[in-house]
C-alpha cells in the first residue's frame, strides 16, 4: 500500500478486514522505521509464528517497509524468504512462519510507480540501488497492491475526494462516538458536516480529521454542532481555521431565509413551465394547475416543497465540491455549473423530488395535485427532455438566487 503521510493507509487495512472478517481485526503492526537492529524484526517473525501456531491466520502490517536500514529499502531483503516460502532465518536455522497475510505500507513512496520507477525504466538514475537492494525481488513476490490517495483532492478535477472523507468520517464516528448515531446516519449540523468534508486541506491527512473530532466535545453527545468544536487556536494545527469555520457558519438558513428562496425558486420553476409552454401543447394546458400560481396563493404543501428545495442546496454543493459561503475570502464565486455537474445535480433534485411526493402519498398517475397524482414520479433516465429542462433550470439558478441572500458558491477544492 502506497500513499503520501497520513493518507490512511492503515486505517484502510482495517477497514478491508473488517469487510472480509465481518468483525474488527486483529492486526499486528510494526513500524520499520523505529526498528533498529534485524532482531526487532525477527522478534516480529516471532510474533507472527505465535499466532499461526495458536490456529491464526495474522493479519500484519509492516509499516514504512521502505525506511533506510544499512542503505536505502535495507528492509527488503529480508522478507524475501518469508514472502517466498514462509520461513524466516535465526542463528543460521530456518523457522517456519505458518500461513499469514503481510500488508506492506511505504512511507517514502506515495506510489507504487514512484517505489518500482528504477525497475521500470533502464535508464533512472537509482535502478543499480534498487537492484542491489532486492527491489525487483521484493516487487515479484507481490501478489497487489493499491494506491490509497487520501482525504485531500489531488488536483483541480479530483471530485471523489468527497466521497474518501464521507468513507473516512463515518468510519471515525462509528468507532470513536457511536452516541452521534441515530438509526441509518449520524447527527451532524449541516455546517459542521460541510467544514468536515469540504476544508480545503488537512494538514496531517487522516491524522487531523481525526484530532479535530477527538478535540470536539462529543463524549455522550447525541448531535455534534459548532459549539462542540475545538477553539481556533487547536483547530489550526490541523486545518485552516477560517475557511474551515467559514464552512460551519456559511450555509445556515433561517426561516425567512428558506422561505424566500423558496419563492425564488418558484418563479424560476413558473418561468420555464412558460417557456416550455410556448413550444408544447402539452405544457401549455398545463399552465393554469395549482403548482402554477402566485406564491400567496400557492398551497402550503407546494411553498414547503419549494423551501425544502432550498434547505437541499447545500447537501447538492457539496456532492460537487461546493459549499456557499456569505464570505470565500480571495476565492472565486461559482456563478455557473459545468453541463456534468447541472446534469448530476438535476438527478438529484428529481431524486429528491420523488422521494418527497412518495413519503407524501402521492401516486403516478395522469398528473392531478388534487388527488395527489403525478405522471413524473418515474426515474431520472425515463423523463422527457422538456421535463427533465425544469430540474436543469432550478438547479442552474442556484448561484444567482443565493445572492439575494448574501451568500455565494465556492469549490472546496
Amino acid at each position: 500500500m502506497f500513499g503520501p503521510p497520513g493518507a490512511g493507509k492503515s486505517f484502510g487495512v482495517q477497514q478491508v478486514a473488517q469487510v472480509a472478517l465481518g468483525r474488527r481485526p486483529e492486526v499486528l503492526e510494526f513500524n520499520l522505521s523505529q526498528f533498529t537492529a534485524l532482531a526487532d524484526l525477527t522478534a516480529a517473525f516471532h510474533l507472527v509464528r505465535d499466532r499461526a501456531v495458536r490456529g491464526e491466520v495474522p493479519l500484519v502490517f509492516f509499516d514504512e517497509f521502505d525506511s533506510p536500514f544499512g542503505g536505502d529499502l535495507g528492509w527488503l531483503r529480508y522478507f524475501l524468504a518469508p514472502m517466498q516460502d514462509g520461513s524466516f532465518r535465526e542463528g543460521g536455522h530456518p523457522h517456519p512462519l505458518g500461513a499469514a497475510i503481510f500488508v506492506f505500507a511505504g512511507g517514502t513512496r506515495a506510489s507504487f510507480a514512484e517505489f518500482a520507477a528504477p525497475m521500470d525504466r533502464p535508464d533512472h538514475p537509482d535502478r543499480a540501488r534498487f537492484v542491489a537492494a532486492k527491489g525487483p525481488d521484493f516487487a515479484s513476490r507481490l501478489r497487489g497492491y493499491v494506491d490509497i490517495l487520501g482525504p485531500d483532492p489531488t488536483g483541480p478535477d479530483d471530485r471523489l475526494f468527497l466521497i474518501r472523507r464521507a468513507f473516512l468520517l463515518r468510519a471515525l464516528l462509528q468507532r470513536h462516538h457511536p452516541s452521534l448515531a441515530s438509526r441509518d446516519h449520524f447527527n451532524l449540523e449541516d455546517g459542521v458536516l460541510d467544514a468536515l468534508l469540504t476544508v480545503p486541506a488537512y494538514r496531517h491527512g487522516v491524522r487531523s480529521m481525526e484530532a479535530v473530532l477527538a478535540m470536539s466535545t462529543l463524549a455522550g453527545r447525541g448531535r455534534f454542532g459548532a459549539a462542540d468544536l475545538p477553539p481556533p487556536a487547536q483547530l489550526s494545527l490541523h486545518v485552516d481555521t477560517e475557511a474551515f469555520m467559514a464552512r460551519v457558519m456559511g450555509e445556515r438558513l433561517s426561516d425567512d431565509q428558506r422561505s424566500r428562496l423558496g419563492q425564488l425558486l418558484h418563479e424560476v420553476y413558473r418561468r420555464q413551465r412558460q417557456a416550455i409552454a410556448e413550444t408544447d401543447e402539452e405544457c401549455r394546458a398545463l399552465l393554469h394547475d395549482t403548482s402554477m400560481r402566485d406564491w400567496p396563493e400557492l398551497h402550503a404543501e407546494f411553498r414547503e416543497s419549494n423551501c425544502r428545495q432550498a434547505d437541499d442546496i447545500p447537501r447538492k454543493l457539496r456532492l460537487i465540491g461546493c459549499f456557499m459561503s456569505a464570505d470565500g475570502g480571495d476565492m472565486v464565486p461559482v456563478t455557473h455549473f459545468t453541463a456534468a455537474e447541472l446534469t448530476l445535480l438535476a438527478e438529484l433534485e428529481h431524486e429528491r423530488w420523488n422521494a418527497e411526493r412518495l413519503q407524501s402519498q402521492w401516486r403516478l398517475d395522469a398528473r392531478d395535485t388534487a388527488q395527489h397524482t403525478s405522471a413524473f414520479l418515474i426515474p431520472w433516465r425515463d423523463l422527457a427532455p422538456k421535463w427533465r429542462s425544469l430540474d436543469q433550470a432550478m438547479v442552474a439558478a442556484i448561484p444567482h438566487i443565493l445572492q439575494t441572500e448574501r451568500f455565494r458558491v465556492f469549490r472546496a477544492g
